[in-house]
């Protein structure tokens, strides 16, 4: 049998576009000398001016997302810099990261990428004195899948051209007006490449004298200027187009050039088609890492730091092709250069954002794929110091494969802090069904199980696994729900009680689990596995929290939480040998080492009771189906072996809970045999010995049980919940006591009131 073709590949898992076309020539955005784009004249200090993108300078009216464009500040009257940003009537206040950086009477220019806005019109900041700007076009980046463009493919940096050496073929400096070809494909950059993104250096020979360099692609003469340098070496990322034999031919400037060597550095390609590598991201420029910020150090000569870009602004953890950044160094004491590559790759043995000494502020673009916990390391290739500044313009999405939405996932269930002098909070409910729709219930009332309100969440996004139900420190609840592109998403209550929602903000992750909700203290928090099986975490505090990497420990699955002491967690997983790990997240946000409680062949979600004394209790589905357990000592240890909790045979994942009336815990799962919800109690207060299990009047339920802490006007109690073959919820609440002496007869089995939260057809 003949296999059938495999569907195309396009730059990004979702189709969403993204993809790059490199034009050539080069177009003309803006000129304030003659008036191209927007009046003629000197842009004062804290000016702004506005001008048109789309069907300009080759630019498409329709179907772009981004462009790639040349900014140059032309002499200025006094230090200053320009920043680029998408036209945004409802917002005025340009963003706090500068585009280019330059010193009075200097004429300085650096790359960027920048989404074009709903407008199609970008806007350019001058901070100081009075200066004239010039923005040129390189190309765009489109908003949708079609037949123009092709996906980024990063590259280990290499260096490709050194007119010093000869590396590339060429010796020797190009003369004032002069040009030089230059064969760029054959080698990181296939032959059908697209486009190339390269970083410039040029080292000005004598007179050092400042002027511009124009590329095209040969055979094709265009003088667009793609950089304007400086004297000494300036460095700037750029894009190219090569020709069909891979050629492109580089100009140095005009008849008052001086002459030059040029290094060329490969960061990444496009491919020729969008069938293809990976399409671009947009962000809104933001600041990454500042190191003056906060009394910060500058960097040291050779110094290193690492800078985290996945996990940040929604981006995921992984699938990250390339990061666009901004470098700008400021404050340098002696000449020197940057680093940039992944955390736990090699080194390249190249330079990025080459920079002079005792001068203004020097940037250049960087594109660099994250490495392990999402982070770049930067170097400080220098025998003086510098500060540094990391600005995010975009990323590239590399194809992920879709994750497909779990089936028979079990509800969960939470009941919110009450607020607002209201005596019990309401208890929400939250499951994805099988079509991957999430769906939410809200009991305002916990006395009355007849007033659950169900509603799909809005949007048209498709999800998978366990929800997540927290409640954020105001006392909204909060649902975060992991979409089938790995990817997680918060969705907020618009106010306490109210019924409504805010609108779905991506946290990001591509996490290879489902999110787990808990609370340090007062913040509330999220736990994940990755696909490495790192755990993460993700805190809600400040104003732009991001998920942190807390190590790998060859997890698997979700991960599960209980209290521990001085407003630490016990987080407790299981590894791919099917064994269960321990550690505690303490109040300092850091993670104790983990404790191995051992296990074969383990699987599912463990579940978890924190004991008097925040001692940890550990249930698990064993190999051979039967639910076994540990218990934390007085000391923090363990013992060596599982004790069984019974002998039913079950399915799934089982859930244990500490009455709250009783003092006994109770565990609950569903047989392997007929899948009903069974209960099996300890015998006597803290005995943790189990007596003969008993099953639920329900018949065959589809999904595991949850089990919740319950408090309404009879008191404190805990409920069950599952979902039964037709899909409906259905609700077991521990009967409350009719005395407290019923406290004294610990070997009383309790009994529940049982019902169906009258799920709507269309939400099953």
């Amino acid at each position: 049998m003949v296999a059938p073709p495999a569907a195309p590949v396009l730059a990004d898992a979702a189709g969403r576009g993204g993809d790059f076309v490199r034009l050539a020539p080069s177009g003309a955005l803006l000129e304030t000398r003659t008036g191209v784009g927007a009046s003629a004249g000197l842009r004062g200090p804290g000016s702004k001016t506005t001008f048109p993108v789309l069907g300009v300078g080759g630019v498409p009216a329709s179907g772009v997302r981004a462009v790639m464009v040349d900014i140059t500040a032309i002499a200025p009257s006094a230090n200053t810099y320009l920043t680029l940003y998408p036209d945004n009537s409802a917002d005025t206040t340009p963003p706090a990261l500068s585009t280019v950086n330059v010193d009075a009477g200097k004429t300085l220019s650096n790359s960027a990428v920048v989404d074009v806005g709903a407008n199609g019109r970008l806007t350019v900041y001058n901070a100081a004195g009075n200066t004239h700007i010039a923005v040129d076009v390189q190309g765009y980046f489109t908003s949708s899948v079609g037949a123009s463009g092709g996906g980024f493919v990063p590259v280990t940096h290499t260096q490709v051209v050194d007119t010093r050496s000869g590396l590339g073929g060429s010796t020797g400096p190009i003369p004032a007006g002069g040009t030089r070809d230059f064969t760029l494909t054959g080698g990181v950059v296939p032959a059908d490449a697209s486009a190339i993104l390269l970083d410039a250096v040029v080292v000005v020979t004598s007179p050092q004298v400042g002027n511009w360099l124009a590329v095209y692609p040969t055979g094709s003469p265009s003088n667009r200027s793609v950089m304007d340098y400086l004297p000494g070496a300036t460095a700037h990322g750029i894009s190219v187009r090569p020709n069909a034999s891979g050629q492109v031919t580089f100009v140095n400037g005009g008849a008052s050039a001086s002459p030059i060597h040029l290094v060329l550095t490969v960061q990444g390609y496009f491919t020729p088609t969008p069938a293809s590598g990976a399409g671009l991201r947009t962000v809104a420029p933001t600041v990454m890492l500042d190191t003056r910020t906060g009394g910060g150090a500058a960097l040291p000569p050779d110094g290193i730091v690492d800078v985290q870009i996945g996990g940040r602004l929604g981006l995921p953890t992984r699938g990250i092709a390339g990061a666009v950044l901004n470098l700008t160094v400021v404050g340098q004491t002696e000449v020197g250069y940057l680093r940039a590559w992944p955390l736990g790759g090699p080194e390249p043995a190249v330079s990025l954002t080459n920079y002079p000494a005792d001068t203004g502020p020097r940037a250049g673009v960087a594109v660099v794929k994250p490495g392990a916990e999402g982070k770049i390391r930067i170097r400080n290739v220098s025998t003086g110091s510098t500060h540094l500044i990391v600005g995010l313009q975009g990323w590239f999405a590399d194809p992920l494969p879709p994750v497909q939405p779990t089936q028979n996932a079990r509800v969960v269930v939470r009941q919110s802090t009450p607020t607002g002098g209201a005596a019990h909070g309401s208890v929400e409910y939250a499951f994805v069904n099988n079509l991957g729709v999430l769906q939410h219930g809200r009991q305002e009332n916990p006395n009355s199980f007849g007033n659950v309100v169900w509603a799909s969440l809005p949007g048209n996004e498709q999800f998978t696994g366990l929800p997540a139900i927290g409640q954020l420190a105001d006392g909204r609840v909060q649902i975060t729900a992991q979409a089938t592109d790995s990817n997680l998403s918060t969705l907020t209550q618009s106010a306490v009680g109210s019924p409504g929602w805010g609108s779905w903000t991506l946290v990001g992750g591509s996490m290879a689990s489902s999110p787990t909700a808990a609370r340090r203290g007062a913040v509330p928090l999220l736990f994940a596995v990755d696909t490495d099986g790192a755990l993460w975490v993700y805190e809600q505090t400040g104003t732009s929290p991001y998920w942190r990497s807390l190590g790998d420990a060859d997890l698997v699955g979700q991960v599960a939480v209980a209290e521990a002491r001085d407003d630490g967690l016990h987080v407790v997983g299981i590894d791919t040998a099917g064994a269960v790990k321990a550690a505690k997240y303490r109040a300092d946000t850091t993670l104790s080492t983990w404790t191995s409680l051992g296990g074969t062949g383990i699987t599912g979600l463990p579940a978890v009771v924190s004991y008097p004394g925040y001692r940890l209790g550990v249930f698990v589905r064993g190999a051979d189906g039967i639910v076994v357990f540990k218990e934390e000592d007085t000391a923090g240890a363990f013992p060596a072996a599982w004790s069984p909790v019974g002998d039913l045979v079950t399915t799934g994942s089982p859930q244990a809970i500490l009455d709250p009336v009783y003092g006994r815990t109770a565990v609950v799962a569903r047989a392997a045999s007929d899948s009903r919800v069974h209960v099996v109690w300890e015998t006597a207060v803290a005995s943790r010995t189990w007596g003969t299990s008993t099953d639920l009047p329900w018949g065959a339920m589809a999904t595991d049980p949850t089990v919740a802490d319950y408090r309404y006007t009879n008191g404190q109690s805990w409920m069950i919940v599952a979902r039964d073959l037709n899909g409906d919820v259905r609700y077991a609440l521990r009967d409350t006591p009719p005395s407290a002496g019923a406290v004294a007869q610990p070997a009383a089995t309790p009994s529940f009131t049982t019902g169906v939260l009258e799920t709507p057809a269309d939400s099953k």
